[in-house]
C-alpha cells in the first residue's frame, strides 16, 4: 500500500475518533484483509485497509490488476454484505459506488477510497463481506471477494 496514503488515512482515523490503540500505535479498530480473486480474474491480487472515520470507516481498496479485456478506464464497483463470501445475499448491505474509477489508472495497483456509514468496530463484528466487481459494461462479474474479520 502506498505509504502516504495509509499514513493521511491513519491521521484522518486518529483525528476523528478517540479510541484505543495497540502497542504499534495503530487503532484497535484499523485492520486489512486479503481479497480473494474470482476465477475470472485469477493470479490478481487485492486488499483493503479499514479504518474509523467519524461515525463510519474509511476503506482503501488496493488491486494489483484485473481482467485484460475490460473496458478502459477501468470502472470498480464496490459492495459490502452481510454474509460470507462462500454464499452472499441476493442484496449487498451497502452499494459504495460514487466513485467507481481508481485513483491509478496506469500502473498497479489501482486504488479506491471509499467511506462506509458503520463503525469499524461493528463492521468487523457482524459478519460482512466486501466484494469488487467490473462495471456494467463489462457484465458486472466479481473480480475479488472477502470476507471481513
Amino acid at each position: 500500500m502506498n505509504v502516504r496514503l495509509r499514513w493521511l488515512v491513519a491521521l484522518t482515523a486518529l483525528a476523528a475518533s478517540a479510541v484505543a490503540t495497540t502497542a504499534d500505535g495503530r487503532s484497535d479498530d484499523e485492520f486489512q484483509i486479503t481479497l480473494n480473486a474470482s476465477s475470472r480474474n485469477q493470479g490478481k491480487l487485492a486488499w483493503a485497509f479499514f479504518a474509523p472515520h467519524g461515525d463510519g470507516t474509511s476503506i482503501v481498496l488496493n488491486v494489483s490488476g484485473v481482467p485484460s479485456d475490460l473496458v478502459r478506464p477501468v470502472r470498480l464497483y464496490t459492495y459490502v454484505y452481510q454474509g460470507s463470501c462462500v454464499q452472499l445475499p441476493a442484496s449487498p448491505a451497502y452499494e459504495l459506488n460514487e466513485v467507481v474509477v481508481p485513483h491509478r489508472q496506469w500502473a498497479p495497483p489501482l486504488t479506491l477510497n471509499k467511506s462506509l456509514p458503520m463503525p469499524a468496530s461493528q463492521l468487523r463484528s457482524g459478519g460482512y463481506s466486501i466484494v469488487v466487481r467490473s462495471g456494467p459494461p463489462d457484465g458486472s462479474i466479481d473480480l475479488f471477494c472477502g470476507d471481513i474479520r
